[in-house]
């Protein structure tokens, strides 16, 4: 079994990884068509667990560029697909197209995504809807525009979207970003976070033994101080 397969068919047999028992796998060819000429030395940087004893993995493309496409895409989607094990996945600067991101689907645990320089359009965005638990998406320098990311409002979790160098506008962006707020929420959060700091005060307990008291300063307003002044120092003006 090769390095991805190892990884990524454990979550299927509900087993814990540690990097040094699934990155001493030798690749295979369809593993290794899909990592590049690279191969194991190749594996080992673009696939890492993200705690140290977790199914958890982050995988990345990036290092293979072009040579990366829909194809291999493909191939990692079928790796995945025997269990959800990947949160985190770097395609920027990849050959990926919109084609491609109908293979995303099966990654229902994704966090992360980036797909930055590559030519993923408009038409790819909606290929990305079954990823309900999607929190960050990297568009940076794609040719998305204002109607690609309106479909990106079915995304529930979708907290962190990065648009520079896209045909985005910033009022779009701005529309996006008021809708995907859940503003009732976050007041609600903040009254109870009100309320426990409150119940924290009072629960507080202190102490006073007389011995030493605060310095408390009187600051005039400066008529009354030259008043003040005027009859405490003979002469004053």
């Amino acid at each position: 079994m090769d390095t991805w397969e190892a990884m990524l068919q454990g979550g299927k047999q509900g087993t814990l990884f540690r990097p040094g028992d699934i990155l001493r796998q030798p690749p295979r060819s369809a593993t290794a068509a899909a990592l590049g000429p690279r191969g194991a030395h190749a594996a080992k940087e673009q696939l890492r667990p993200l705690t140290p004893d977790g199914p958890w993995l982050a995988a990345s493309a990036r290092l293979q560029t072009k040579q990366f496409g829909d194809a291999q895409l493909a191939q990692l989607a079928e790796l995945a697909a025997v269990g959800p094990v990947l949160q985190w996945l770097d395609l920027g600067e990849t050959g990926v197209t919109d084609a491609g991101m109908v293979h995303l689907a099966s990654m229902r645990e994704l966090r992360r995504l980036q797909l930055d320089r590559t030519a993923v359009t408009d038409s790819g965005l909606p290929a990305l809807a079954p990823l309900m638990k999607l929190e960050s998406l990297n568009l940076f320098g794609t040719d998305v525009t204002d109607t690609g990311v309106g479909a990106l409002r079915v995304l529930p979790r979708l907290r962190r979207l990065h648009l520079w160098q896209t045909q985005v506008t910033p009022e779009a962006a701005s529309k996006l970003a008021k809708e995907a707020t859940d503003e009732r929420r976050i007041r609600r959060w903040q009254e109870e976070i009100a309320a426990r700091e409150r119940m924290i005060r009072a629960e507080r307990f202190s102490v006073t033994t007389g011995e030493t008291f605060p310095e408390v300063r009187v600051v005039y307003p400066p008529a009354v101080e030259r008043e003040t002044a005027a009859a405490t120092v003979p002469g004053a003006p």
